[in-house]
């Protein structure tokens, strides 16, 4: 038996990794927990209707286990047992407060090598550093259709879907699409931007002011359209979304994972990122358009719904120049890209799967267990 503390129901980065791992945990036989941090809004997903029957208050929880916390670096541990802190940190190098936190823990789980090195780089050389990756469930995150066509003279449609923020390079993609865009060769870019705590839609205002603030000349050129949603999404309407760009492109400058790059990757779209970072795990080489960077900036985090907390740490710093020439380059490249994109889709669904990542979860908690004396993670007969 263990513990899982954190967001589980929602459409928040965690709680989507959270209850995806988890699902695929307990098909895999786990003996688990859940102590959701919180409450659950109808309608629910299936996924969050299957790991309902799991959840349970804190005050009910043993204090004898292993307990598992999947929620932001700079929080601090719950519980008496084992404590895991399997968490993300989007830069180069961990603040060295987040390392001070994290030392609290007994061991840190990690999706890839790149947040491990991030952290190892801001001072957190004491604690055992588990990567543990994250993964699409294949049968839901796959093409569906065809790709769209891109004709002369058509808008190519470059999709981003997450947080509106610095830190995912989204003000060198406005910047670069105005310098790429031409009368045979316009853009159009569309933003599904997640609100953060924006409690309505006008944060869509402050987002259409910040892409124009974003300009070379501070005003968006005629080959050029914008289209922002800040609509919470189904799973559905993302996928469509994936399908329906001509590429979907993420500059994330330090992402410890990139979740809907993976996720995009399997539904087979087009992608242009850095793959820098931890996307390294999945982004195979020569399959999507790679825009170079060119050493590395402190960040002060701009952007309406950014996160906030990744402040003044080092990030990449992306190359500008060669951002223009791959988006001028795409358009020639889409059916050939469109291939390769297929060929990505399969080697993600196969291998980048949430119920690997289950397996890795299961088995390093099974080695702790017998290490430490505390009971393991499997329910009776598994």
């Amino acid at each position: 038996m263990f513990g899982w503390f954190g967001p589980i129901f929602g459409p928040f980065g965690y709680a989507v990794h959270n209850r995806n791992i988890l699902a695929a945990m307990v098909d895999q036989g786990a003996d688990v927990l859940l102590v959701p941090s919180m409450f659950p809004e109808p309608p629910l997903s299936a996924v969050e209707e299957k790991l309902l029957p799991y959840c349970i208050s804190y005050r009910d929880l043993p204090k004898d286990i292993i307990i598992v916390h999947c929620i932001p670096a700079n929080a601090l541990p719950t519980g008496k047992g084992y404590m895991i802190a399997y968490t993300t940190v989007e830069s180069i190098e961990a603040h060295p407060n987040v390392c001070a936190r994290l030392r609290l823990y007994d061991e840190v789980w990690v999706p890839s090598r790149f947040t491990s090195r991030s952290l190892v780089r801001g001072g957190l050389i004491t604690k055992d550093i588990v990567v543990v990756p994250e993964g699409v469930d294949p049968s839901f995150w796959r093409p569906t259709g065809a790709r769209p066509t891109l004709g002369a003279n058509e808008p190519m449609v470059l999709g981003y879907h997450g947080d509106w923020s610095t830190r995912k390079g989204v003000d060198e993609l406005v910047f670069g699409a105005c310098l790429a865009a031409s009368e045979r060769s316009p853009i159009r870019l569309v933003f599904w931007v997640n609100k953060g705590r924006a409690r309505d839609e006008s944060i869509r205002d402050q987002v259409l002011a910040e892409i124009v603030a974003f300009c070379p000349e501070k005003q968006l050129p005629a080959y050029v359209t914008v289209e922002v949603d800040v609509r919470v999404k189904t799973e559905k309407e993302i996928r469509g979304f994936y399908n329906n760009c001509h590429y979907y492109v993420h500059l994330g400058r330090g992402e410890a994972w990139n979740l809907t790059l993976c996720d995009a990757a399997a539904v087979g779209a087009p992608t242009i990122a850095l793959a820098a970072c931890g996307e390294k795990e999945f982004m195979v080489k020569k399959l999507f358009l790679k825009v170079r960077t060119e050493g590395t900036m402190l960040l002060s985090e701009f952007g309406s719904v950014g996160v906030g907390h990744h402040q003044e740490v080092p990030f990449w710093r992306i190359d500008v120049p060669d951002l223009v020439r791959v988006l001028r380059l795409a358009r020639g490249a889409y059916e050939t890209q469109v291939g390769k994109a297929a060929r990505l889709s399969s080697y993600v669904r196969e291998h980048v799967t949430w119920r690997i990542a289950a397996a890795h979860a299961l088995a390093r908690l099974a080695h702790v267990s017998s290490r430490v004396g505390l009971p393991g993670p499997y329910r009776d007969g598994h």
